[in-house]
Parts: structure tokens; sequence; C-alpha cells
């Protein structure tokens, strides 16, 4: 039978390694979203797009989004088994979905004219991002919680459906062009 102290040792031990596993967690998180977010940023730039004024906004978002997307199935898929809300769900098949549009193009030997952040449009990100959350609903998920995962997932969610329904809007002509 072992002693007490034995067992307090091992107890603190356990704690001691799980308590650094957590730490590494966020830290490695804060890193995967922080380098996402510079990656589209350096894209912005070099394409002359992040200007004052922004206009195009929306295709900077778009391509904002499409970044920290891609690291989300990185993220979602380490912390294991457990249920995840609706907007996780939604993170995870966004950025797996420009994943395999991604690996598509690269077996294709597309890549010259692949826009790696977001090689899908609006037109298609935004319908099933709606789907993924109409499914993730019905199907009983925790529709929300207020962790920063589920609060991105919502966010990119959102972003994309709004894209599409402005993409859908016939474009209007400027009344004060004259040329």
């Amino acid at each position: 039978m072992p002693s007490k102290r034995a067992a307090s040792r091992n107890s603190a031990s356990a704690a001691s390694v799980s308590s650094a596993q957590g730490a590494s967690s966020p830290l490695l998180s804060a890193t995967l979203v922080l380098l996402a977010i510079g990656y589209g940023l350096m894209l912005l730039v070099d394409r002359h797009e992040l200007s004052w004024p922004p206009r195009e906004l929306i295709a900077s978002l778009s391509t904002l989004a499409g970044c920290l997307a891609m690291v989300g199935p990185f993220l979602l898929w380490r912390r294991g088994t457990e249920d995840g809300t609706i907007g996780e769900l939604t993170w995870i098949a966004g950025g797996v979905l420009l994943w395999v549009f991604d690996l598509t193009a690269l077996v294709q030997g597309n890549v010259r004219e692949l826009d790696w952040a977001a090689p899908i449009g609006p037109e298609i990100l935004g319908p099933v991002a709606l789907s993924v959350m109409i499914g993730g609903w019905r199907t009983g998920r925790i529709a929300w919680s207020w962790t920063w995962t589920s609060v991105t997932g919502w966010a990119l969610g959102s972003i994309w459906i709004c894209i599409w329904i402005l993409s859908m809007l016939p474009q209007r002509t400027n009344p004060f062009d004259l040329s």
C-alpha cells in the first residue's frame, strides 16, 4: 500500500504536468491566430488593398477571415472529442473547406493564380456557413458559448453570410460619376 506522502507527490507531479500542457495550449493558440492575422495583413499590404480610404474593405475582410479560418482546424482538433458549439463547427467546416480547395488546386497545379487565403468566393462560403449553422442547431449542438473559439466561429460565419448576401445584391451605378 503506497504511503500518503507518495500519493501526494504523484498528484502534485500530475498537476504540474497538466498545468504545463494547459499553459502551452493558449500560447500555441495565440501564436497561430497572430500568424494568421499577420499573414492576412501581409497579403493585403502586398496587394495594395490596405490603404485609406478603405475602398476594398469587403475584399480585405474576406482575406482576413480566410486566413483566420485556415488555422481553425488546427486549433479545434487539438481539443479532442469534447462537444463544440455551432460557432466552432462553423469555424472548423469553413477552414477545412478552404484547405480542401487549396490542396485540390495544388494537386492540379493551379498555384499561380490561386488566392490561398480565399480560394473560393462568398457565393460558396456563405451558403455553406449558413447550412452548417442550421445543421448544428438542428442536431442539438450548443448554440452559444462565450468562449473565444465560439465567438470567432460565429463572427467568421456571419462575415461569410453577410458577404454572400451583399454579393447577391444588384450592382448600383454611381449617380455622381461624371465620366
